[in-house]
């Protein structure tokens, strides 16, 4: 996208385990963007600017946005 803004994720997939934690970082071109992360499923997996917790068996998609553009990595949360 010409002069548009671009996001990318460190990784396409991860696996963290039940009570534990991934970090995720996202890069931005402009850098310096402010990027939102979300979860499509808090009951599977949470995030908090990048840090992905495991909260039960199964798996959700991480996502960083900044504005329209967007980023996923599919998380797998496997048992402790």
């Amino acid at each position: 996208i010409p002069g548009g803004i671009k996001v990318r994720i460190s990784a396409a997939t991860a696996k963290v385990k039940v009570n534990t934690t991934v970090r995720l970082s996202a890069t931005t071109e402009p850098a310096g963007q402010v990027v939102t992360w979300t979860t499509s499923d808090k009951d599977k997996a949470t995030v908090v600017d990048g840090l992905v917790t495991g909260v039960a068996v199964g798996t959700a998609t991480i996502t960083a946005a900044v504005g329209e553009q967007k980023a996923t990595c599919e998380v797998t949360v496997d048992a402790a």
